[in-house]
Formats: structure tokens, C-alpha cells, sequence
């Protein structure tokens, strides 16, 4: 019967973007549809050799705690779905469980009491979102660049190891980049003159969806607005629903936050998230493996965590451990380290591939403006610089960046296709992509 559910659910997903794709223009469709269905495909088959793998490696099937955690909750959720009805609590299902963001918990449990308790299931999910997710790239790179860099953007994307080994495991992050995208096509469309009620309903919908999510995706928020400035400068952007954008913003922001930071014994919250972290010893030294470089990191917590945590104290730490674990990110090296180590190492990839890239682009692009364009261009390199801070210390190394991949590529294919010379390269670096694409494939058979 679980099988039956799976090839179901895994019908239902394929059925379900084309019917998305149908209402799209001829063009969109092209692009599309033999990406969408490729990518579709390759990440099933990699889900499944991910999770055999995992099966006989004596896991379960489960690469972390996080993802058993996940699963758990959900059997258990939506067993009292069906002995009590949909008014069961997850905090009452799972007690004892770390349940911040219990949203994630709903959706499990509504996936089993639909498909059957197969672990699967939420994969296949991740799955079927991670390839609209897709969809909705492609929509708003040809909002802000144009049809080249949408199709390349979005088919590299597709295909890079680092999104579709997150969406084969049952984590939330596939979840977060999907809502990031979509909030952010909506915002950018009512920005820039498309109609406001309709897409800023989507756009507050996004905001609140990320918070019951995952609650540090607030952070996002400051990233999406400078994101927007980046794209071609504000000329364009109508700075009076720039202003009403924030407000809102700031309204729903103080009114999820607020409450949690007032009532610290509440368990959902910010700041009991943050005295959690140092009771459960989730503080950790990323780079223990070298005995110099020990303390240098702290794990998921970045600059931002650091100050309401430490006030600064020993920030300079920070730094030499971001440094380190961008200089070491392929996962067969050292090989002794764990599975959880080795996929988050492969999360840096993709930075070592665009940020030079992105680096390279900007100087070049800032050398040939004009003085009467600099206005512009401040804009566009204060936004980027402020992104790649933004990148680079708040969650650095944690698998919390695989959020901010979409994001990275969108940029980093933009500024590539802007240069006549680095332009030729582009599948040079999509080769690499497919590389590091069969590389996973190995690294996960052996597990």
C-alpha cells in the first residue's frame, strides 16, 4: 500500500508542473518543460540511491537526527490526526522533541495521513518543490534579465548537486528556498508596477509562511529588499511601495517576533531558540579536525547569533573559520569526516565557482561606467557587497546556506553573461556542475 501511495504521489507531482507550465507562454513552455522533467527525474533517482544508501549503511534511511526527528513527528502527528481529528497540537504529539516552527510538523503529518508513513514521502515533496521552485527562478530572472540568463540560471539550478542532495533528504530547506522565491517574483512584480493587491497578498503570505517554517528565515527578509535594489539599480523601483513594502514588513516581523522575545519560557521563539542552542551543545567547532584552527568556527551560528549570544566576544574567531571551510570544501577530503560534515562541505562548491565570478564581474563592470551612471551603480555594488557579507557570515557553514544558492547562481550567471570574454565559459562552469553532479552520486554509493 505504501508503494501504491508513492507512485502516486510521485505521478501526481510530474502531472502537477506541467499543468503549471500549460498556462504559461509557448516560449516559458520550451524552456521548461524538458528541464523541469530531467531534473525531475535525475533527482528521483538520486533521492533513492541517496536513501538505499543510507538503508543499508545501518541509518534507517536517515542522514542526521533532524531528518528521524521529522519523521517521527510526522507518523506521529498524523496518527492522532486519525484517531482525534485535525485540532492535535504538535507540541502535544511530540513531547520532549526540539518543536520550533512547528509548521514543517503539520506538513509531514498531512503527507502521511494523504500518501501512507513511508519516509519517502516528504522527499518526493521536497522533490516536486524544489522543480517549481525552478519555475518560479526562471519567472523572475525574466522579470529583471531576460530570457538568455533566465534559461541558464535556471538549468544550472536544475541540475547542481549541492539543491538536489537537500531535496532527496527530508529537511526543510527545500521548503524555504521554494517560499524565498516566490515571495521574492511577487515583491519584485508589485514593485515594479504589476498589480499590487494580488501579488502583495502573495508576498505577505511568503513572509509568513517562511516564519512558521523556519523561524531565522526573518533574516531573509533584509536580503530580499537589498536584492531588489541590486538588480538595476532603484530608477525603476517605485520608491513609494518601496516604502509600504517595509512597513508591512516591519508589521508582520515585530508581531511573530515580538511576543517569543517578551516570553522567554515560551519554547517557539527567537530568543529561547538561542539559549537552546548552548544547552543542547549545538555551539560546535566546525574545524575540530585540526587542532589549531580549534574554536575558530562556530557551527551555524553566525555573526548575527554571535552578538545576541556572546556580545561579540572572541568575533575575531569567526572569520578564520568561515576562511577555513571555504578553502576545504570537497567532502572525500579529510575522509574520515562524517556525513553530515562531507554533504555541508559540498554546499561550498558553488561558492568557489561564482563568487570569483561575481567578484571579476562587478570590478569590470564598475571600470567601464560612466560618472553620470554612478548613481546607479552604487546602488547595485553596496546591494551586492551587503549580500555577500550577508552570505558569507550569517550562516556559513551550515546547510542553512543551501537557501541562498538560487539567489548566488541567479547573480553569478548575470554578471557572467554580462562580460563578452568570461561569457564563452559558461558551460566550461556547468561542466564542472555535472562533474561534481556524478561525484555525488559516488560519494553517496559509498556511504
Amino acid at each position: 500500500m505504501q508503494i501504491l501511495g508513492i507512485v502516486i504521489f510521485i505521478l501526481l507531482g510530474y502531472l502537477a508542473f506541467n499543468i503549471w507550465l500549460i498556462f504559461k507562454d509557448e516560449a516559458t513552455k520550451r524552456d521548461l518543460w524538458i528541464i523541469c522533467s530531467l531534473s525531475y527525474l535525475y533527482k528521483l533517482l538520486l533521492m533513492l540511491i541517496i536513501y538505499l544508501s543510507l538503508l543499508y549503511g545501518g541509518l534507517n534511511g536517515f542522514a542526521f537526527i533532524d531528518d528521524q526527528k521529522y519523521h517521527e513527528a510526522g507518523v506521529k502527528l498524523q496518527r492522532e490526526w486519525m484517531e482525534k481529528g485535525l485540532t492535535v497540537d504538535p507540541n502535544e504529539v511530540t513531547p520532549g522533541f526540539y518543536v520550533k516552527n512547528d509548521g514543517y510538523y503539520y506538513v509531514s503529518g498531512f503527507l502521511y495521513f494523504l500518501f501512507g508513513e513511508h519516509p519517502l514521502i516528504p522527499r518526493i515533496f521536497n522533490i516536486i518543490i524544489s522543480i517549481f521552485s525552478l519555475i518560479i527562478l526562471y519567472s523572475l530572472a525574466i522579470e529583471i534579465w531576460g530570457r538568455s540568463i533566465a534559461k541558464k540560471s535556471t538549468l544550472l539550478m536544475a541540475f547542481l548537486p549541492d539543491i538536489s542532495i537537500w531535496a532527496g533528504l527530508q529537511f526543510k530547506d527545500t521548503i524555504v528556498i521554494f517560499l524565498v522565491l516566490l515571495t521574492l517574483y511577487h515583491m519584485t512584480l508589485f514593485l515594479y508596477g504589476k498589480p499590487f493587491f494580488r501579488h502583495i497578498f502573495f508576498t505577505i503570505l511568503g513572509i509568513i509562511s517562511l516564519f512558521e517554517i523556519r523561524l531565522e528565515s526573518a533574516l531573509f527578509l533584509a536580503l530580499i529588499l537589498v536584492f531588489l535594489f541590486i538588480t538595476q539599480g532603484v530608477s525603476k523601483v517605485n520608491k513609494k511601495k518601496v516604502i509600504l513594502t517595509v512597513v508591512i514588513i516591519s508589521v508582520v516581523f515585530i508581531s511573530i517576533i515580538l511576543p517569543p522575545l517578551l516570553d522567554k519560557s515560551d519554547i517557539v521563539g527567537f530568543g529561547p531558540i538561542l539559549y537552546s542552542l548552548i544547552e543542547k551543545n549545538m555551539i560546535t567547532d566546525f574545524t575540530g579536525l585540526i587542532p589549531n584552527f580549534e574554536k575558530s568556527s562556530i557551527q551555524s551560528v553566525g555573526i548575527l547569533r554571535h552578538a545576541f549570544i556572546f556580545n561579540f566576544h572572541d568575533l575575531w574567531r569567526l572569520p578564520i573559520g568561515m576562511v577555513f571551510s571555504v578553502i576545504t570544501p570537497f567532502p572525500w577530503w579529510p575522509v574520515d569526516r562524517p556525513l553530515s560534515d562531507n554533504i555541508i562541505a559540498l554546499s561550498t562548491v558553488p561558492w568557489l565557482i561564482f563568487l570569483p565570478s561575481i567578484l571579476a564581474g562587478m570590478i569590470k563592470f564598475t571600470l567601464k561606467q560612466k560618472p553620470n551612471n554612478i548613481k546607479p551603480l552604487l546602488y547595485h555594488a553596496l546591494g551586492m557587497w551587503f549580500a555577500l557579507a550577508f552570505f558569507i557570515y550569517v550562516f556559513s557553514p551550515s546547510r542553512h546556506r543551501v537557501e541562498f544558492v538560487p539567489l548566488l547562481l541567479l547573480i553569478g550567471v548575470a554578471f557572467l553573461s554580462e562580460q563578452t570574454k568570461i561569457k564563452k565559459y559558461f558551460w566550461f562552469f556547468m561542466g564542472i556542475a555535472f562533474f561534481m553532479t556524478l561525484t555525488s552520486f559516488y560519494i553517496f554509493t559509498k556511504i
